[in-house]
């Protein structure tokens, strides 16, 4: 999975969080890492969490026919897994922070040390990661709402390899 991440992440897709240099909270004139949530297909948690019927159909439709044009599944089972990534975002969606809470500076100043930031990943390598994607490892990371990340990593645990699959293809 850590490898994946990597690979995704240096396509420009950002399954399960995002990754970048963005000012330091507490110094804007110096540059650190940045993590924070990232990965529903419909960008907004509220879309997942009162989903209107014909967007929630579109969606899973949307997801079958690009499992299916991938060759990754024949149609039975591409629409089995497009209800499981739906399912997933929606699981995921559930652990999101809400965008107002994301505009608390005092909530998202969770600057701490690459070794710090590992502890809240169990399910990949989280420092192989930073090995694998960055060009130089950083000296501090600030992580955007760690719950998110403990959230993220418990969903993470419950879910198939083939929905994790499914949901890293189409995404």
């Amino acid at each position: 999975l850590t490898a994946v991440i990597a690979e995704l992440h240096g396509y420009g897709f950002d399954p399960f969080f995002s990754v970048d240099c963005v000012p330091a909270p507490s110094n804007s004139m110096m540059n650190i890492a940045w993590i924070y949530q990232s990965g529903l297909g419909l960008g907004e948690r509220d879309f997942y969490l009162t989903p209107d019927p014909k967007l929630k159909a579109g969606y899973i439709t949307m997801v079958q026919k690009y499992l299916s044009a991938a060759g990754y599944a024949d149609a039975n089972a591409s629409k089995t897994l497009a209800n499981d990534v739906w399912n997933f975002e929606t699981a995921l969606a559930r652990v999101f922070i809400d965008k107002n809470a994301l505009r608390d500076p005092d909530l998202t100043n969770n600057v701490m040390s690459p070794d710090e930031a590992a502890k809240l990943f169990t399910t990949f390598n989280f420092n192989n990661y930073l090995k694998t994607a960055v060009s130089r490892r950083p000296d501090s990371i600030n992580v955007v709402l760690n719950s998110y990340f403990t959230g993220m990593d418990k969903l993470l645990k419950t879910q198939s390899l083939e929905t994790i699959k499914a949901y890293s293809i189409f995404l």
